[in-house]
Parts: C-alpha cells; structure tokens; sequence
C-alpha cells in the first residue's frame, strides 16, 4: 500500500486537512478556515511558522498548473513503491476510498478502476529477487557508515578558523548524552569540562551549498567540536537565529546535526534547532517571526514629504494588500495597508504622477517591509495621477494590467 508520505510528499494536502481530489472550492475553504485559527495575530492559537508553512501550501493547491505538476511528482515518487508490492490472491473492491484520503489500513482500489488516480501507473507484483532486501542491506551499511564518521568526526574533526573558547564557565547548553551504535554505545553524559558561556564563544562561520537554516526559539544555539583529551564535546562557537549551514548529516537517533564550518572545520548543533531550507527560507521564516504588530486598514506605512496630491485606494480582494506610490526618482512618497474589503484614502501626498506598486499577500511584516507569505508584488505600466481611485485587484484592460516585480523591488524604500 501506498503510504502517506508517498502521495503527498511535502505534506501540502495534509497541511489543509484535504483529500488528492479535493476541489478548488474546499482547499480555499479548508485554507481559509486554518488561518483564522493559525494567523500570528490570533493571541491563543497563532503560530507564525505554522501559518507561512500553510500559506506555502495553498499556494501550490490553489494553483492549477502548480498542483497538477505536484500530483504527477507525487505519483512518480509513489510508482517505484507500488511495482514492489506483492500480488495479492483478492482485488480489493472499486471505491474503496478516495485517492488521497490515505487510510491506514484500506485496500486501494483495483488499477484501471474509476477509483485509481489516472496519473499513477498500475502497480505491479515484485518480479524475481525481492529488491527491498536490497534496500534494507544497503540501508543498514550506509547507517554503519554514517555513524562511524559521525563518531570519527567528534573524535578528531578540525577546529580551523574557530578561535579557543573564554575562560571556563558553566556550561550554557547541555547536548546529554550522545548514543552510537556497535562499538560506539553510549558515550556518556558530555561532562561541562572546558565549556565557555554563550556569551564568550565567537560566532561561528558556515560555509558550503545551504541546506538548513537555524530556527530563532532560544536565541543562539551552541556549537560542539570533539574533544579527544576529555572524551566528550566542548562548546567552541555559537550559531546565530536564521544562520544558514550546511548540513553533513545527522548523528545516531538525530540529536546532533554536523555542519561544514570556515575552512573546513566540524562542528555540531542540536538537530532539533534546525529547519530545512535554503537562503530564501530562511528570509521568509525571519520575516515572519519580526513581523510586528498587525497594520490597521489605512495605515500609512512609509511616506516623505507632502503636497497638494490626492489618492484613494479599494480592495475588493480576499487578501490585504499594500499600496506604493514612487515619484520620478523611484523613492516612495507613500505606503499603505488596506484590508481586504476596506479603503483608504491619501491627501497631502506630493503631486504626481507617481508610479504605482501594489502587493498582496499574507502577514506583513515591518522588519522586511514585504508580507511574509505567498507575496505578489506588480507595478503598473503607466504612471498614474493625483485624484485616480485605485481598484484591488485591478480592473484595467489587458494593455494596462501592471506587471511582476520581484519581492526585492517592491521591498525596496
């Protein structure tokens, strides 16, 4: 049987709470009736990285071509595990379940059936030599290995570019006890020998492709080299909130994660403060963890300078937008909230014509200036005068629809 992971790769459909065949109309209800509750500015049950996790999903699911794409991705992924399954002596019935609804313990439907989704193939019975014992073997060995240079590395790893630790204190962040496997067992607790305070050690420097990136929490994590002397780790840098690194792999029963310092030094952080994603990601979870208190409908966000200028702005949209009027030179003479189904209206704006940039999106955030969710910024393709009412979305003729501009445009003051 097809497992969870293998029809939903990324979660997106279980983020929502949905179904593979769910339609347009319940993954916007689904979408809608999560935010309320996930939204950071709802004080019992907000969670900013909840909510920019399922904004990231209704993203793809609302999009037809980027859901079709994910489906045929998830298929392909799913087909290998479906040839490896046995025959079985009775065919399940037709409409068993919905595809997608994953149940644990349901037969799938029959292949070729109105049940099985059209974009997997059949599955197929395991032909000659069962193949998942071949996996499981090459499984055991790569985990061999992986531990034995996890266990060489803390023994022995390089400490370039890492300068020695202040004077010692009390230790700041325990890692406990490190368990191996074979002859590696169980090391012991790290004993606080030689340990620096957090606010002693350097910053640590990563280096290599980013993978990873460190979750805000606790503030700054501890980095661990090995210590041969003393048997055991020793703190020697700290990692900073929204660091990226690159992760090298995980220690046995995923404690420790080791990362590529500066030169080429090892070291290690606790698993458990890091987060898959790349520079992008990483910028995205910072701007929503700073993004401030809420904007108020009609808030004027930025501005400079004054003038006879008049403008006024409806969203009739379900998203809140911000709105940027630039003059000739590209500085923004004023930025505004709106909410969706509310208005706003600038007076005393330095006359125009201005150029005009609009973004909708979710969880503005002030520290970057941009929402930090599912953000689409555009510019208009022709400047737009003083006493215009700016309609969101836009009802203009296809000629006059403003463009896409990247995030970093639109963020730009």
């Amino acid at each position: 049987m097809l497992s969870r992971m293998e029809r939903d790769p990324e979660g997106h459909y279980a983020r929502l709470g949905l179904a593979r065949t769910a339609s347009p109309a319940a993954i916007a209800t689904a979408y809608r009736r999560l935010a309320r509750r996930l939204h950071p500015d709802v004080p019992a049950t907000g969670n900013a990285a909840a909510f920019v996790a399922l904004k990231a999903a209704y993203d793809v699911l609302r999009d037809p071509e980027r859901r079709r794409a994910y489906d045929r991705r998830a298929a392909a992924d799913a087909a290998p595990a479906a040839r490896a399954q046995p025959a079985s002596g009775a065919q399940p019935a037709a409409g068993a379940h919905a595809p997608g609804a994953w149940p644990e313990a349901a037969p799938e439907p029959p292949p070729g059936s109105a049940a099985w989704p059209a974009d997997e193939p059949d599955p197929a019975p395991a032909a000659g030599f069962d193949r998942r014992f071949l996996l499981w073997i090459g499984f055991l060995l790569a985990s061999a290995v992986a531990a034995t240079w996890l266990m060489f590395a803390i023994a022995s790893g390089p400490t370039a570019d890492l300068p020695e630790p202040g004077p010692a204190t009390a230790m700041s962040e325990p890692p406990g006890t490190f368990e191996a496997p074979g002859t590696f067992a169980a090391q012991g607790t790290v004993a606080a020998q030689g340990a620096a305070s957090a606010a002693r050690l350097p910053t640590a420097r990563p280096s290599g492709p980013v993978d990873h990136f460190l979750l805000p929490g606790l503030g700054a994590a501890t980095v661990w080299q090995g210590d041969p002397a003393r048997g055991g780790l020793r703190p020697v840098a700290r990692l900073a909130p929204f660091a990226t690194v690159h992760v090298l792999g995980f220690a046995p029963g995923r404690r420790f994660a080791a990362i590529r310092l500066a030169g080429g030094a090892i070291g290690f952080v606790a698993a458990d403060r890091l987060s898959a994603g790349d520079r992008a990601a990483a910028r995205q979870a910072f701007c929503a963890d700073r993004a401030g208190p809420a904007p108020t409908d009609g808030e004027v966000l930025a501005g400079a300078g004054s003038g006879p200028g008049r403008f006024a702005i409806v969203n009739r949209g379900a998203e809140p937008a911000v709105v940027k009027l630039r003059d000739a030179t590209g500085r923004v003479v004023r930025s505004v909230f709106v909410a969706p189904g509310g208005r706003a209206v600038l007076a005393q704006v330095p006359d125009g014509p201005w150029t005009v940039d609009l973004a909708v999106g979710e969880l503005w955030s002030r520290a970057c200036n941009r929402f930090a969710a599912g953000e689409q910024a555009q510019r208009f393709r022709f400047p737009i005068g003083s006493g215009s009412i700016l309609a969101v979305p836009p009802d203009l003729p296809p000629r006059a629809m403003p463009v896409a501009i990247p995030d970093r445009a639109f963020a730009q003051p």
